[in-house]
């Protein structure tokens, strides 16, 4: 089963430094382009994604795995690798 994650990358989450939350998941999944956002293990898929709408608790990231999506909030770089060690 492969677990999607996706990072928000709406105007209020990019203010809240969203990239650098998604810059920190591809560097701790190993993630390149030529991955086509998919980790070496295959386990899990990396995506950016467009505004959740929970721009006051920004930025977002959805986990998606077997069939449902767990919102977590006001994720920074730090929150992103322990979301990330949970699912590998």
């Amino acid at each position: 089963m492969t677990i999607t994650i996706k990072v928000c990358h709406g105007h209020a989450c990019l203010k809240n430094l969203s990239n650098y939350t998604f810059d920190r998941a591809k560097s701790d999944l190993g993630i390149t382009e030529e991955d086509g956002g998919i980790s070496e293990n295959k386990k899990i898929k990396l995506e950016k994604c467009a505004c959740q709408g929970r721009c006051d608790k920004g930025p977002i990231v959805v986990v998606e795995k077997g069939g449902q999506s767990l919102y977590h909030q006001n994720i920074n770089p730090i929150e992103i690798a322990k979301i990330i060690k949970q699912n590998k």
